[in-house]
C-alpha cells in the first residue's frame, strides 16, 4: 500500500478545488450568455435567422478640394445620387431592366453594359447603373422602391438603391481645366493595379483621376469611403427597429486631403482671358522656387460635361475634335524658333567661339552648301555684335555661330538650360521634346549629320523641339543666375486634422542645381534680352511696359518650309507659331514667362502682348501684397 506524504495530499486537494471553481465560473458564463441570446435578444436573432440579412452599402467619400495659393477654391464637390442595383436581391433581371427603362428613360444597352460586371463583383456589391441621377427622379425611385415591391403588376425595383455620391464642380468653368484634369470610371485594368497598391480602397464603378492634377495626386485627393448597414428581408426591404439599429455599423465617409496649389487664381484668369480665341499655351514661373503661378493651355474642354455620365458617342466626338481639346499644349513640344538663340548665344560665349565685342556682317542671309539661308530682314542687319544680334534677332549672325559650334556643343548647353528633357512637374502628360545630336541622327535615320543642319538648329528650326514649360524654365535659369529648379504646381497636402504634408520630398523644391555657365556670360545675355524690349531696335519694343522692365526674346517658328508655304498659301494651320519668352523685373528678376500662340505668325505681334498683360498683372498684385514669397 502506497503511503503519500500529508503535504502532497493537501496540494492535490487545493488544485482540484481550483479546477472545480474555474469550471463553475465558465459554466455560469455560458449559461448567462445563452440567457442573453435566447431570452433577452431572442427576437432579434430570430429575425436574422428568418431569411433576413445585413446589407452593407459603401458611401463614396468626397474628394479633397483643389485650392489656389490663397486657399481660394478652384475645384470642389457637389451632391449627387447614383442609381445602383444590388444583384443579390434581384429576382427578375429582365423585369427590373424594363421597370428602370420605363421609370428613368435609361437605355437597355446601358443597363446591359453595366450589368456585364456582375460576375466580377460580389453579389452584395452595389452595381452603378446611372451616375448623377436627377434629384426628382431619385426621390421618386426611393418612394417607389419602398411602396411598390411585392405588389401585383407593380414595377419590380427589388435590389435598387439610391446612393449619394459627391461629384466634382469647377466654379470657374473652363479655367485651367486641362491642368486640373477630370475623373472617369475606373477601368478593369486600372482597378486591378489600384487593388494591388491600395487593397479594398477601390471598387469597379469608382471614379478616379484620369488626367491632370486629379490623376497625379489621386491617392491624396481620394477620401475614405463610409459604410452603411441595413437589415433587409429576402426581397431587400429594410427592417427597422431600435433593437436592430443598435448592432448595425454606420461609419461616415472621410473626405480626401485638400491640395493647395502655387497657382494664383487672378493671374490664371488674366492669362486665360488674354488669349481671347487664340490657341496656345502660357507658363508663368517664380524663378526663386519653381512655383507655377499660371499654366494655360487653349483650347480646352468643359469640365462640367465630364463630371457625370457621358455617352460613348459624345466622348468619341470630344476626342476626335480637330482642335485637340485634351492636349495640354504647355507640356507638348514645338519648334522654338528664335527663342533658341538664347541657347546659341550662351553656348558661343562659353565655348569662346565668339567674343562679346566681335561683329559679323549680315547682308540678308548666308549661302551654304548650295542653299541660301535667308535672314528675316530682307536687306540684312549690317555689321552686328552678339548683343545687337540678340536684340534684333539677326538670323545670319546665329547661322555663323551654329557652324562654329556644331550640334553636340549646342545640345550640351540646351540641356544645361533644361531643354529636351522632362522638368519633373507634377503632371503626367509632360513630353521630353528633342535636342538633336550627331549620334541621335545616326541612330534615328542611319545617316550622318550634315554641317548645313547646324544653321537650322542654331535658330531653333530643323529637328529642335521644346515645350513652353521648358522654355519658361530656361528663362528662369538665365534670370536667376544659373540655378535650375524643378517646376511644381502643388505646395502642400492638407487634411482635416491640420496635418500639412509637402508634396515632394522634404526640401526638394528648394534645392537648386547650379549649371556650369559663368555669371558673366549670363549677365551679357540678360542685358541683351532687356534691350529686346526696351530699345526701338528690339523686336519686342512694341510690348514694353510702363509698369515694369522686362527682358525677353521673340520667336517665329516655321510649321512648314517657305517653299511649301508659298504653294499652300501659308495661312491657317500652316501659319508660323508665335513665341515670346521673358523675365521680369530686369533689375531684380522674380518671374519667368513663356507664351506660345499656335499659328499666330510673328512672336512680337501675337505672343509678346499676352506676356505683357500677365507680367503687369503680377506686378500689380505684388505691389498690393497679393503675391508673397
Amino acid at each position: 500500500m502506497l503511503d503519500f506524504p500529508q503535504e502532497g495530499v493537501k496540494e492535490l486537494s487545493r488544485r482540484f478545488v481550483f479546477c472545480y471553481v474555474a469550471l463553475g465560473v465558465a459554466l455560469l458564463f455560458i449559461l448567462l450568455r445563452l440567457f442573453v441570446l435566447q431570452i433577452v435578444r431572442g427576437d432579434f436573432f430570430w429575425i436574422l435567422s428568418s431569411e433576413h440579412t445585413v446589407k452593407e452599402i459603401r458611401i463614396p467619400a468626397a474628394r479633397g478640394l483643389i485650392l489656389d495659393r490663397k486657399k481660394r477654391v478652384l475645384v470642389e464637390n457637389r451632391p449627387s445620387f447614383d442609381l445602383a442595383v444590388i444583384p443579390q436581391y434581384v429576382r427578375d433581371r429582365k423585369l427590373l431592366k424594363e421597370s428602370l427603362m420605363k421609370l428613368t428613360g435609361i437605355s437597355g444597352d446601358l443597363f446591359d453594359f453595366r450589368w456585364r460586371w456582375v460576375k466580377e463583383l460580389p453579389p452584395f456589391y452595389p452595381l452603378r447603373i446611372w451616375t448623377d441621377l436627377p434629384y426628382d427622379l431619385a426621390a421618386k425611385l426611393k418612394v417607389m422602391r419602398v411602396t411598390a415591391n411585392g405588389l401585383p403588376d407593380s414595377y419590380d425595383l427589388r435590389g435598387v438603391e439610391i446612393i449619394p455620391r459627391p461629384l466634382r464642380r469647377h466654379p470657374s468653368g473652363f479655367l485651367a481645366a486641362l491642368t486640373f484634369g477630370y475623373l472617369s470610371e475606373v477601368s478593369p485594368e486600372t482597378f486591378k493595379k489600384l487593388q494591388s497598391e491600395f487593397p479594398n480602397r477601390y471598387w469597379l464603378g469608382d471614379l478616379v483621376g484620369s488626367s491632370g492634377l486629379e490623376g497625379f495626386w489621386e491617392s491624396s485627393l481620394k477620401g475614405e469611403d463610409g459604410v452603411w448597414q441595413k437589415l433587409v428581408n429576402a426581397i431587400g426591404q429594410e427592417i427597422s427597429g431600435e433593437e436592430v439599429q443598435g448592432l448595425l455599423k454606420d461609419i461616415p465617409p472621410r473626405q480626401g486631403a485638400d491640395l493647395v496649389l502655387s497657382i494664383d487664381k487672378e493671374l490664371q484668369e488674366t492669362a486665360e482671358f488674354a488669349f481671347q480665341q487664340k490657341s496656345g499655351a502660357l507658363v508663368l514661373l517664380d524663378i526663386r522656387n519653381g512655383e507655377v503661378l499660371a499654366l494655360v493651355s487653349r483650347p480646352s474642354f468643359d469640365p462640367a460635361e465630364l463630371t457625370t455620365t457621358i455617352s460613348s458617342d459624345r466622348w468619341k466626338s470630344l476626342v476626335a475634335d480637330p482642335a485637340k481639346i485634351f492636349l495640354h499644349r504647355a507640356l507638348q513640344p514645338y519648334p522654338p524658333g528664335s527663342t533658341y538663340k538664347i541657347v546659341t548665344a550662351i553656348a558661343a560665349l562659353e565655348e569662346k567661339v565668339i567674343r562679346p565685342d566681335e561683329k559679323l556682317y549680315c547682308g540678308g542671309g548666308m549661302r551654304f552648301g548650295g542653299r541660301f539661308f535667308r535672314c528675316w530682314r530682307e536687306g540684312g542687319h549690317g555689321s552686328v555684335s552678339l548683343h545687337e544680334a540678340l536684340v534684333q534677332s539677326c538670323d545670319t549672325f546665329f547661322y555663323e555661330l551654329g557652324l562654329r559650334l556644331g550640334a553636340d556643343r549646342l545640345a550640351k548647353y540646351a540641356h544645361y538650360l533644361g531643354l529636351g528633357e522632362k522638368t519633373g512637374i507634377d503632371l503626367w502628360s509632360e513630353k521630353e521634346g528633342l535636342i538633336p545630336t550627331e549620334e541621335w541622327k545616326k541612330k534615328a535615320f542611319g545617316e550622318p549629320w550634315y554641317a548645313g543642319e547646324n544653321l537650322s538648329i542654331a535658330v531653333g528650326q530643323g529637328s529642335v523641339l521644346v515645350t513652353p514649360l521648358q522654355s519658361a524654365r530656361m528663362m528662369a535659369i538665365v534670370a536667376n543666375g544659373g540655378r535650375s529648379l524643378r517646376p511644381h504646381l502643388a505646395q502642400s497636402v492638407q487634411r482635416d486634422e491640420g496635418e500639412i504634408q509637402a508634396p515632394f520630398f522634404e526640401g526638394e523644391q528648394d534645392v537648386s542645381v547650379r549649371i556650369p555657365v559663368s555669371e558673366e556670360n549670363l549677365s551679357l545675355v540678360r542685358a541683351a534680352l532687356a534691350d529686346v524690349v526696351a530699345t526701338p531696335q528690339g523686336t519686342a519694343y512694341g510690348s514694353r511696359s510702363s509698369l515694369v522692365a522686362m527682358g525677353g526674346k521673340t520667336g517665329t517658328a516655321q510649321v512648314i518650309s517657305e517653299e511649301a508655304k508659298k504653294r499652300v498659301g501659308g495661312t491657317g494651320r500652316f501659319e508660323d507659331h508665335a513665341w515670346f519668352v521673358a523675365f521680369a523685373p530686369v533689375s531684380n528678376p522674380q518671374i519667368a514667362v513663356a507664351v506660345l500662340v499656335e499659328h499666330g505668325g510673328f512672336g512680337a505681334q501675337a505672343a509678346a502682348p499676352i506676356a505683357k498683360v500677365v507680367v503687369e498683372k503680377f506686378m500689380q498684385s505684388a505691389s498690393e501684397g497679393a503675391v508673397r514669397e
